[in-house]
């Protein structure tokens, strides 16, 4: 017999306050696992949806679980759409596991009125409450931190950090999204339609040097048949991410910098776990600079899908140099 966990919330965005309430309860109540249930809306606030999208919360819930073991994405409630009563879902665990404990982990604040949630009586039979203090981290601040252009990477998984830096925030008055980088792609590589593949930057982090583009695969996606793009052109998305990611690092030393052409060297350690990039489906590219010397580097590239599933990696060598014109005289004169 289990003794399992279940711990839900809006996750708008998930926090270390999460994280840590989670693992607290694995220790003190001798718990094998942590259901970690991102709601797909809360009862307790049906009068304001989630400004982060559900996709962007299940890789973020998805995201802050990772290299922590015992805890456990699970997207019962994303999935079953609609109001995420406690009942419903614990019932459907329940069903999972008919022998097993189940501990419904909530804070200390909502005790007193669990006799006004739904089905309360029935709820009771089906597992036991635990309860923990909130704590100091709030989704609430979060967001309004990125609205200020404030710091919050103390507050939040540094994966999540880099989501955060990326997202569209929804505003509920009915505004545009508002966008938190930069994503002008002909700006940044050295391409023109319809030879520009990626759609937007999601994110960059000029210490870390990396950063993730997205494409979104439609009819008149270029190299598009038979349903999709194939596995192959996953080298010209991390090869264009990558020139994005300089042509980033050059804007910020010069605004109006243009974009420069270089030169894809090798692929090292490819894999491709997919037939096809799907038409409709929405692709995560990201590429990370590992090594840089004199115009040559290696970057670290992989692929995701929505939810974070990791489609391809590879390590790309570039080469791109100082004077392109000087470089190709040179050429020249060799041969």
């Amino acid at each position: 017999m289990s003794r399992i966990g279940i711990f839900g919330g809006s996750f708008d965005p998930i926090h270390n306050g999460h994280i840590g309430v989670a693992e607290r309860a694995m220790s003190e109540y001798s718990l094998d696992k942590v259901m970690v249930i991102p709601a797909k809306v809360s009862p307790f606030k049906l009068k304001a949806c989630p400004q982060l999208d559900d996709a962007m919360r299940w890789r973020m819930v998805v995201a802050a679980c990772a290299g922590h073991p015992g805890l456990e994405p699970c997207d019962v409630e994303l999935k079953r759409g609609g109001v995420s009563y406690a009942i419903d879902t614990v019932a459907a665990i329940r069903e999972m596991h008919p022998e097993d404990e189940l501990f419904f982990i909530l804070g200390e604040d909502s005790v007193k009125g669990l006799p006004q949630w739904k089905d309360y009586d029935r709820l009771r039979t089906l597992c036991k409450f635990v309860s923990f203090p909130r704590t100091r981290e709030s989704s609430t601040e979060i967001r309004q931190r990125i609205e200020r252009g404030e710091p919050f990477d103390d507050m939040v998984p540094p994966a999540v950090a880099e989501m955060l830096r990326t997202t569209r925030v929804q505003h509920q008055d009915g505004a545009p999204p508002r966008a938190l980088a930069d994503s002008s792609i002909s700006a940044l590589v050295p391409h023109k339609p319809p030879m520009i593949l990626i759609d937007d930057v999601e994110s960059f982090d000029a210490e870390d040097h990396s950063l993730t583009a997205k494409v979104t695969i439609t009819r008149d996606s270029p190299f598009f048949e038979d349903g999709g793009v194939p596995s192959w052109a996953a080298i010209e998305y991390m090869a264009q991410t990558i020139a994005a990611l300089v042509g980033k690092h050059d804007r910020m030393n010069d605004p109006e910098a243009r974009p420069r052409p270089g030169f894809l060297l090798g692929t090292r350690r490819l894999t491709l776990d997919l037939d096809c990039f799907e038409c409709g489906r929405t692709y995560h590219i990201q590429a990370k600079e590992e090594y840089s010397d004199a115009g040559a580097a290696a970057f670290d590239c992989r692929i995701l899908d929505d939810v974070g599933t990791v489609l391809a990696t590879a390590i790309i060598n570039a080469y791109r140099p100082e004077n392109m014109e000087d470089f190709t005289d040179m050429q020249r004169s060799r041969d």
